[in-house]
């Protein structure tokens, strides 16, 4: 089973991927460092409620966006971790 930081980091590199957005940009529309959005992306830090916050005004998503199962919505498409970190 996946842990919400993987979770996370699954569905913001879906979320960067379908809008053709770069790990730096889509921490400028959030309002956090790219290097913050990028320790984030590699599952490091325990990222607080506020920083949900941000990600999510910013993305226009909804929290529920960001924390579902990326597993479960993964089976359909097939899409692995591995294939949306190569660019």
């Amino acid at each position: 089973m996946l842990k919400y930081r993987e979770n996370v980091s699954l569905n913001l590199l879906k979320i960067c991927r379908e809008r053709n957005l770069t790990q730096e940009q889509a921490a400028e529309i959030c309002g956090i460092s790219s290097r913050y959005f990028g320790k984030i992306i590699c599952k490091k830090p325990r990222i607080s409620i506020d920083v949900i916050e941000l990600i999510c005004n910013g993305l226009n998503i909804r929290a529920e966006e960001l924390l579902e199962w990326a597993d479960t919505v993964d089976k359909e498409k097939k899409v692995s971790w591995k294939a949306l970190t190569e660019r």
